[in-house]
């Protein structure tokens, strides 16, 4: 194998790479991304960008993370980002005369922008302004006269900050790294020139004043994860200091610094990964898309701590009518691994809002899901979102509240036909209530759900049982919440509403309770009422713990005697 046949293999490898690591081992990220915009074809939404610094680059950003909707789509243009920039890098570094033996070294920044991209909360919008940037310097550089090259970096470098933002900084410092042995201070103008730029715009502009130098949209809350501004300074240092080393590699020693760097990557991108963050994500995503399996199985392998992960989880186990069968089988950190007090952050919302839909609370999924969009921090709106506000609107009776959501998401590319399908049916109630989902929300719908009153989960809870007592979805977390609180009244109220929904026995974790309860009143088990099976008095007689209320009970009395 000749270094010529490496130059094509390194890209194909990256490509594949890129592909599989977004597409199929971690597509909750992509997920993720495009549940929190909504990229719509309309000529304000265009000038509504443009309007601010960087807003173009970040339209193209949002273009692109539209087609997350698809994650093996949106992998195959993530791991074409990654290729072009590695190829432009390669146009960098001959335009510095690095030699060619260090070609293996073209890799680093876009593995640097992948670590980066492993942030859940960092956007591509950066890795499209870097790739823009990177361009426009090479073009820069096709300029041969000294003076005009010049003013043609400090035109590029304006125009380039106010569409792509502040990562123009990457022509000028790239510009100053090329052309200060022969310009010297000279080269230092466009440079300073961005640096006046930011500062006169952003007295225009109503931002905070360090977003025009740190960027809008570069991340999802600007000031949390500033890694990427290495690579300001890893992107022109780099053939710089690689052009000091003018001898250059053996071909064994190109071999083996493309081994390392390889091995570099696989080894350093995962651990990029905040890996509760993305295990929730993933559990979320699987919980969007009722994949209930996937979500039991997902957890029993990763175990996560997350208590959104387990409220998650919790979801889960009771659409499969296992809930109270199985919850103690697992990590149950009270009554917050069922409901989430309200919190503003979007994890919380979003759970809340997905939870309470399928239970049928649909006011208070309504509040969850708009007050989940307002805690978007980039100030986005999000299609999936809008969705659930359209359908939330149609079966509170809203139907003009919902025209006005399904009429935005007809604008987009992945929604249109979702939107079309409920707007057609605003004008029609029979088809409305005739519809499957509308017809169960109007059978398990409560009039007051606590949006306006101030009642407690339990008693949402409750009146959802009552006003349909076959929902076992609400009679399932309703003895959930009886048996994390150990309220053993709470629990006794629930059971006539177990043959309502057809259940003939009492569910394993409600047997253990009732004796835990029953044993500590009369501090025996005879007489004991019937229901309970031989085999739950048995464990409970042989102090057989593991997957058993009884552990958690023990855990509560110890915590509380602490």
């Amino acid at each position: 194998m000749n270094q010529k046949v490496l130059k094509y293999i390194l890209p194909l490898l990256l490509f594949v790479a890129a592909f599989l690591f977004w597409g199929v081992i971690h597509p909750e990220l992509l997920f993720y991304h495009e549940f929190y915009q909504m990229f719509i074809f309309d000529k304000d939404y265009f000038y509504e960008h443009i309007a601010l610094p960087g807003g173009l680059c970040d339209y193209l950003a949002e273009f692109i993370t539209q087609f997350y909707f698809y994650p093996l789509l949106g992998a195959f243009f993530i791991a074409t980002l990654y290729v072009v920039v590695h190829q432009i890098t390669i146009k960098i570094f001959n335009i510095f005369e690095v030699s060619k033996s260090f070609y293996p070294f073209s890799l680093l920044p876009t593995l640097f922008l992948w670590g980066c991209m492993c942030d859940e909360n960092f956007l591509i919008c950066f890795v499209v302004a870097a790739l823009v940037n990177m361009v426009v310097f090479w073009c820069v550089e096709l300029v041969s006269k000294p003076n005009t090259k010049l003013i043609f970096a400090i035109f590029c470098g304006i125009f380039s900050y106010w569409f792509i933002g502040p990562c123009a900084i990457i022509i000028a410092l790239l510009y100053v790294a090329k052309n200060y042995k022969k310009q010297g201070l000279k080269s230092v103008v466009p440079v300073m020139t961005i640096l006046l730029e930011a500062l006169i715009v952003s007295r225009f502009v109503s931002y905070p004043i360090s977003c025009f130098y740190l960027g809008i949209d570069y991340t999802r809350f600007p000031f949390k994860s500033l890694a990427y501004l290495w690579f300001y300074i890893l992107c022109p240092l780099l053939p710089v200091l690689l052009n000091l080393f003018k001898k250059g590699f053996s071909t064994r020693q190109i071999f083996i610094s493309a081994f390392a760097i390889i091995v570099l990557g696989l080894f350093c991108i995962p651990k990029c990964l905040d890996s509760v963050a993305w295990q929730t994500i993933r559990i979320y995503s699987l919980v969007y898309k009722g994949s209930w399996d996937d979500v039991i199985d997902f957890y029993n392998k990763h175990l996560t701590p997350s208590t959104y992960a387990v409220q998650g989880l919790n979801l889960a186990l009771a659409h499969k009518g296992v809930l109270t069968d199985k919850m103690f089988c697992y990590y149950q950190p009270g009554s917050m691994g069922l409901i989430s007090t309200f919190k503003t952050d979007m994890f919380t919302s979003m759970l809340n809002c997905e939870i309470f839909f399928r239970l049928g609370a649909y006011n208070l999924s309504q509040r969850y899901a708009f007050e989940s969009q307002e805690n978007i921090s980039n100030f986005r709106n999000s299609s999936k979102l809008f969705v659930r506000l359209g359908q939330t609107a149609i079966v509170n009776k809203q139907y003009k509240v919902a025209r006005k959501y399904f009429i935005k998401l007809s604008k987009t590319l992945f929604y249109k036909d979702i939107a079309m399908n409920y707007y057609n049916m605003l004008g029609d109630e029979k088809r409305v209530e005739e519809y499957p989902e509308f017809a169960f929300a109007d059978k398990v719908k409560l009039e007051k759900d606590g949006v306006q009153e101030d009642l407690g989960t339990d008693e949402i809870f409750e009146n959802l049982i009552k006003k349909y007592p076959k929902n076992y979805l609400a009679i399932q977390y309703y003895q959930a919440s009886a048996l994390l609180e150990m309220n053993y009244k709470k629990l006794c109220n629930s059971l006539p509403f177990l043959s309502y929904a057809g259940k003939k026995t009492l569910p394993k974790h409600v047997q253990e309770a009732l004796v835990y309860f029953y044993y500590n009143e009369h501090k025996s088990l005879k007489n004991i009422p019937q229901g309970i099976s031989h085999e739950v008095i048995s464990a409970f007689e042989v102090k057989r713990l593991e997957d058993t209320f009884w552990r958690y009970a023990i855990f509560v009395k110890n915590h509380e005697n602490k």
